[in-house]
């Protein structure tokens, strides 16, 4: 599950419990830049993590939700988020 506002981000595992704190940056109406600042209840030291950045392009939106494309030192995938009901 993930909780954004227009400035930060916490993405929470509901099974393992992990929840992700981050900061948003936007660069553009499509770009932005998320930054983690916490990571809680991780099983290992995740202190590596911490002030990594990753680049987000949002590459599409409909109504059910949208597709972005992810980059980082780490990473470079295409990722779909969907919309959940309250």
């Amino acid at each position: 599950m993930i909780i954004r506002t227009d400035s930060t981000q916490v993405e929470i595992n509901p099974i393992t419990k992990v929840e992700a704190y981050s900061s948003i940056e936007w660069k553009s109406d499509c770009e932005y830049v998320m930054t983690y600042t916490k990571i809680l209840n991780y099983p290992e030291d995740a202190s590596h993590m911490i002030g990594q950045a990753i680049n987000v392009e949002i590459i599409s939106t409909d109504s059910k939700g949208y597709k972005v494309h992810a980059t980082s030192p780490r990473i470079d995938n295409i990722l779909e988020f969907v919309k959940a009901e309250k």
